[in-house]
């Protein structure tokens, strides 16, 4: 790689230091709502303070809190799960994409059962959702593989992945998901610009199998070889 870099920092040394209690609600805030919500409530602010979630989206997902337990959608559901479902649907509304794995890591719940939760939350409430597009889950994906592989993306490999999931046929794109697109792009990036990223990392923190990586990189490299707007050709 020829672009410079900056030394990195260690995670002590970047490590903030939270005060103790909810991050995006008072205590007084909390005290107003039922039990129901103010554990819902409770289990957003913790996650969203760890994924670094911005206050807009915090509110957006208790609005969807109060309308769900409203509706009725907490009834036969894990609080934990329905609380997830309504920051990750948030954080699409808001355009702020975390791949549905990031959620669940930070809870006790599978990434099946907070799906379900969001199913029923769009459909009971008719969110307005919009589909992640691949390229939007790029910059959180490389920030996380960033702080743990020896060597780093730099500006012009993030450029790369974005305009190979761009100029690459939907055709051939047809059935992959968001989150899977992105990583297999990544990958094929990683490749291009000799980053020492393995699919085995890759998986670790996008949350997609090392099978499904393995069978999609090389039409992102197919895209790259084909490409005018990358100086570069890969030979596979």
């Amino acid at each position: 790689m020829t672009d410079m870099q900056s030394p990195r920092t260690t995670p002590s040394e970047t490590r903030t230091t939270r005060p103790p209690g909810p991050q995006f609600f008072t205590e007084q805030e909390l005290q107003n709502v039922n039990t129901g919500l103010q554990t819902a409530y409770r289990e957003i602010d913790r996650i969203a303070t760890e994924l670094n979630s911005d206050s807009t989206a915090v509110r957006t997902a208790a609005d969807t809190l109060k309308q769900a337990q409203e509706n009725e959608v907490f009834i036969g559901r894990n609080r934990t799960a329905v609380a997830a479902s309504g920051l990750y649907a948030s954080l699409r509304i808001h355009r702020q994409p975390v791949a549905l794995a990031e959620i669940a890591d930070q809870t006790d719940r599978t990434r099946r059962s907070i799906h379900r939760a969001n199913s029923d939350l769009q459909e009971t409430l008719g969110l307005p959702v919009p589909p992640a597009p691949a390229t939007e889950y790029v910059p959180r994906f490389v920030e996380q593989l960033n702080d743990s592989i020896s060597d780093e993306y730099t500006d012009t490999a993030i450029e790369t992945t974005i305009t190979m999931i761009e100029e690459t046929d939907t055709a051939d794109l047809s059935g992959y998901s968001p989150t899977g697109i992105a990583a297999a792009a990544l990958y094929a990036s990683a490749l291009i610009h000799d980053i020492s990223a393995t699919q085995h990392e890759i998986s670790t923190v996008t949350g997609v199998t090392e099978v499904t990586i393995r069978k999609r990189y090389p039409v992102f490299l197919d895209s790259a070889d084909a490409s005018e707007e990358l100086p570069f050709s890969f030979n596979q």
